[in-house]
């Protein structure tokens, strides 16, 4: 095996689902050691590591793109998986560097990861179940979705069988009075005309 290096852990790993610290990582020769913190797993969870574009060979600078080291902390691995791609709704352009949350609906574990050039994303090793899943263009790299940013929302169930969505994005528009309005579900008719699913009657 070749000597490599782990390249921008910051930009490029990520973990799913979130976890409250930042894990280090060692690279020793051709081995990568990871530290966790003790006791901050949860139980009977399944995690998965994205190294994404960080492992490179040393000598060449070849990369091992989207490497996953997945365990569990139970006795099983989850094996439910969902993917997407993402539009905007009026022009129906791809957008990349987009940022997608998974939240189950019981147990608020939070799954996240970001799409591709091609607008495509991939969430793996999900526990079944019911979900809300938030697409959002998060232009200021705060983590949260804000006013004038592209965003959908919506909620999905999980099972054995795979899943694809394709999500088609909105522009997120706030006020503050007290009718807090949420645009579930949209689709674009024509020049004059966007339909709307809110999240209650107007």
């Amino acid at each position: 095996f070749e000597n490599f290096e782990v390249k921008n852990q910051s930009e490029n790993i990520s973990i799913t689902p979130e976890i409250s610290f930042i894990p280090k990582i060692k690279v020793k020769k051709n081995k990568i050691e990871i530290e966790l913190e003790k006791d901050s797993l949860k139980p009977n969870t399944t995690y998965s590591i994205n190294f994404g574009q960080s492992i490179a060979d040393i000598n060449e600078g070849n990369i091992l793109e989207n490497f996953y080291y997945t365990f569990s902390t139970g006795s099983s691995i989850d094996t439910a998986y969902i993917s997407g791609r993402i539009l905007t709704i009026k022009e129906n352009k791809t957008l990349d560097k987009t940022t997608i949350q998974l939240k189950n609906s019981i147990t608020s574990v939070k799954y996240s990861t970001f799409s591709d050039k091609n607008g495509k994303w991939r969430l793996n090793n999900i526990a079944q179940g019911n979900y809300s899943l938030l697409v959002y263009k998060d232009n200021n790299s705060n983590k949260r979705l804000d006013k004038y940013e592209s965003y959908c929302y919506e909620t999905i169930t999980l099972n054995e069988k795979p899943k694809s969505i394709t999500s088609k994005l909105i522009t997120y528009q706030s006020n503050f009075d007290t009718t807090h309005f949420t645009a579930l579900k949209c689709s674009y008719i024509n020049e004059n005309t966007i339909s709307l699913k809110l999240n209650k009657p107007p």
